[in-house]
């Protein structure tokens, strides 16, 4: 099942509802099924899945984050410890990536490495998203 918001005349999410049926026209996403945790009905009306903000951060961000939890020494020994080709691979996106995406497999190999599991990585995007 997927979430949605209901848009606001601003185009903000105002409320969560759900559905599992849905038409995209490329700007917005329009829903055919009814229902929502209130039970109300909003057949034809504007709809948005919504965006979750922290799971793509800046280096700098990342930076940060890390910096603040006491890691930020450990990232350079950590993507070391990685096996070819995902050291190379870790390393270049460490050095020159524009954005970091919290879905990227590098940063699971490196959370990893600095002994984070999923969860842990998902606080330093939160807390670095905040930065």
């Amino acid at each position: 099942m997927y979430s949605y918001g209901k848009l606001n005349n601003a185009s903000e999410i105002a409320e969560i509802v759900q559905s599992e049926t849905r038409i995209n026209n490329g700007e917005h996403v329009f829903l055919s099924a009814e229902g929502n945790f209130t039970g109300e009905s909003y057949i034809g009306r504007k709809w948005a899945r919504p965006s979750v903000p922290w799971k793509t951060i800046s280096p700098r961000q990342a930076r940060l984050a890390l910096l603040q939890a006491g890691l930020l020494s450990q990232v350079d020994p950590a993507i070391s410890s990685l096996e070819s080709p995902a050291k190379e691979m870790a390393q270049i996106e460490w050095e020159y990536a524009t954005s970091i995406e919290r879905s990227s497999e590098w940063i699971n190999q490196l959370g990893g490495a600095l002994g984070l599991d999923d969860a842990g990585i998902d606080d330093l995007f939160k807390t670095a998203s905040t930065l």
